[in-house]
């Protein structure tokens, strides 16, 4: 069967829409239903799709490493075309209707890629652009590594803390509903969580990551990015590690009562 773009377009719920960061909203959306054409005249599915977004994310952020203009150019070009990428896979599962835990995985999967590569292939672009700091430049790859180093550590909390109260809600024979880490959840969340997720959605890897990189090709100045980057996911882990922290004691203080 062959699909429409207005089909296409038509099979994304607006209220995903409206929590995705301006970047996406602005061309990404509009660029993947296209591309989202094009995959399902050839037959391709959404797991093939997100393994497709992983190598190029993986092959974005090593060409980015390297000190040329030229592979540095491809880079961003591929680093900015995964985010649609991962638009697409999504956009071929809804339409389909073949939503699948598999899909989930392979799409997970993709984006940790991004998030265990890309700001370290910054920190080492910046090293080999920037003219500050003299023999002090492979800071900026230590900064680029931490920043990757924080994301990912930050987020393997959360699901560390999400699978503990899960396992332990089936032992105690009790239903569990994950924290509010996600505007689509049904209970929306409130507070420092409501404010995390807003910075997070239009400062992270699918928003002004995006732009950043190209403006910062553009000028050939990726250390403010590295900086930034380093910076903000740095604070993030710290709430993240004493949020989370505080729940869990405050889980057990309940538990003993």
């Amino acid at each position: 069967m062959k699909y429409s773009l207005k089909q296409i377009r038509q099979s994304l719920p607006r209220d995903k829409n409206k929590v995705s960061s301006f970047w996406v909203r602005l061309w990404v959306r509009r660029f993947s239903y296209l591309v989202t054409w094009f995959c399902l005249r050839l037959n391709i599915s959404a797991n093939t799709v997100s393994v497709i977004s992983a190598l190029d994310a993986l092959a974005g952020c090593a060409l980015l490493c390297i000190d040329n203009y030229v592979c540095m150019l491809i880079g961003v070009v591929l680093i900015n075309f995964w985010i649609v990428l991962d638009c697409v896979d999504g956009n071929i599962a809804r339409v389909l209707k073949k939503d699948s835990r598999s899909g989930e995985f392979f799409d997970a999967v993709s984006g940790y890629v991004v998030c265990a590569f890309a700001f370290f292939s910054v920190g080492v672009a910046a090293y080999h652009t920037s003219d500050w700091w003299g023999e002090y430049q492979y800071l900026f790859i230590l900064m680029g590594a931490l920043a990757s180093i924080t994301d990912l550590y930050a987020r393997l909390i959360y699901q560390k803390y999400t699978f503990a109260r899960l396992t332990f809600a089936e032992k105690d024979g009790v239903a569990y509903q994950a924290e509010n880490d996600n505007f689509e959840k049904a209970q929306k969340p409130t507070g420092l969580t409501y404010l995390r997720l807003v910075i997070d959605r239009q400062t992270g890897i699918s928003a002004l990551f995006m732009p950043a990189l190209i403006v910062s090709f553009i000028f050939g100045r990726f250390e403010f990015m590295t900086m930034f980057y380093f910076l903000y996911h740095s604070a993030a882990l710290l709430y993240v590690f004493v949020s989370y922290l505080y729940k869990s004691s405050r889980l057990d203080r309940e538990k003993s009562e």
